[in-house]
């Protein structure tokens, strides 16, 4: 059965007329807050029993509920009667989703309450009343075809976009706090994959037919459902990754650090792309990319093989990324230890290397990389004092 949508207007008691001195109070409860609500959810009363227009210490309060269903035939439903010996009382609302306006009103000895007026939807707990394949309890627009979705109305945090369906079906739907969202393109589609966008921006998702994954803004946690799927991820500070995640494995990405987390129970390591050097995240591991400079004072980063010394190595402070927080005798240069700076013993020198007027740290390292002949790319390796790994990549020019 194609259950549709609902509109219903809530008169919400205040306070009772002049004439009584008892006061009503009203809450309700419903799967979601806001704008939209989904049946049954539960009228709540609160009482005070002192009443002079009754003059009785004994007496019914009622909660009538009047509605168009469908629109134009016009039905009432009067609540059960309750004594005024009870504080409070409730009534559990099963109501039909359908076009229809409802006015829920509670009154004392008969007497409506002064009331205050809100307009709520009913939607669809388990459904899509529009069919854009956006589930109602987190579209933006559940009674028009439309590309937003969010989980914030049901205390969620994420949000985002079909930006393009491709040749896919795609459906998003709610997932259990504290979980986000699952978006699908289901099996059958066509070679173009669908492209969500998610979480203000941070990552895009190109789901491709079979493609299933869970979807939590805050930071941006991608579980994979069913894979492999791509990712692209922004950060803060303007730099650009991307991964192809298979099935089985969650990744956290945190645009504010531009760090990503493995959890410990992933299967298998997660390949990060960032300006074409992959990196490798293994199951509980958190690793964060950072700048590094190789001899900071050449241009042409030229190492000769021959001779005997240190080769120099800055890394930036970058973003918010500050090189005074590394654990700076965990740093390798292609597997070669940090040097300490002759009898003082440390093993780094932090000044501004760059002119950007931010404190970086100068390290050296020995010459003797083991690398041939010719232009080569060398990775500098280590841990942040929280245990974090980074790493970062520069050329050099090995000459004999």
């Amino acid at each position: 059965m194609n259950i549709k949508a609902a509109s219903f207007l809530i008169l919400v008691a205040a306070v009772l007329p002049s004439a009584v001195f008892g006061a009503v109070t009203y809450s309700r409860t419903s799967a979601l807050t806001g704008t939209y609500i989904t049946s049954p959810f539960t009228v709540i009363v609160g009482v005070d029993s002192w009443r002079n227009d009754c003059n009785v210490w004994a007496d019914d309060y009622y909660i009538a509920v009047s509605y168009d269903y469908p629109i134009g035939t016009g039905y009432t439903l009067i609540g059960a009667m309750h004594p005024v010996a009870e504080t409070s009382f409730s009534e559990v609302l099963s109501l039909p989703v359908g076009a229809a306006i409802w006015d829920i009103s509670i009154g004392a000895c008969m007497l409506e309450a002064s009331v205050t007026e809100t307009l709520f939807t009913i939607i669809s707990a388990t459904g899509d009343s529009d069919g854009d394949g956006i589930f109602d309890t987190v579209d933006v627009q559940p009674f028009t075809s439309s590309a937003a979705f969010s989980d914030v109305s049901s205390g969620g945090s994420t949000t985002g976009s079909i930006t393009d369906p491709g040749d896919q079906a795609v459906t998003i739907q709610d997932v259990a706090s504290p979980s986000g969202v699952r978006a699908t393109a289901a099996a059958g589609g066509g070679s173009k994959p669908a492209k969500i966008s998610a979480c203000a921006g941070a990552t895009n998702v190109n789901l491709r037919a079979g493609n299933q994954t869970v979807i939590t803004c805050g930071s941006v946690t991608a579980e994979i459902i069913s894979g492999p799927i791509e990712f692209t991820f922004f950060a803060d500070d303007g730099s650009v990754a991307t991964s192809q995640v298979d099935t089985g494995n969650t990744l956290t990405f945190e645009p504010v650090m531009a760090t990503f987390t493995a959890p410990a129970d992933n299967p298998e390591p997660v390949i990060i792309v960032i300006d074409g050097r992959e990196y490798s995240l293994d199951p509980g591991e958190t690793f964060m990319p950072i700048l590094i400079d190789v001899k900071p004072d050449d241009d042409s980063n030229t190492v000769n093989l021959g001779a005997q010394g240190v080769i120099p190595v800055a890394v930036l402070t970058e973003g918010i990324f500050d090189a005074a927080h590394l654990d700076v005798p965990t740093l390798t240069l292609e597997g070669i230890a940090v040097k300490a700076n002759g009898k003082s013993g440390n093993y780094g020198d932090l000044k501004d290397i760059d002119g950007d007027g931010d404190l970086d740290l100068l390290v050296h390292f020995a010459s003797g990389l083991g690398l041939p002949a010719g232009q080569q790319t060398v990775t500098l390796e280590g841990k942040t004092l929280d245990g974090g790994s980074v790493e970062g990549t520069d050329y050099i020019r090995i000459v004999p």
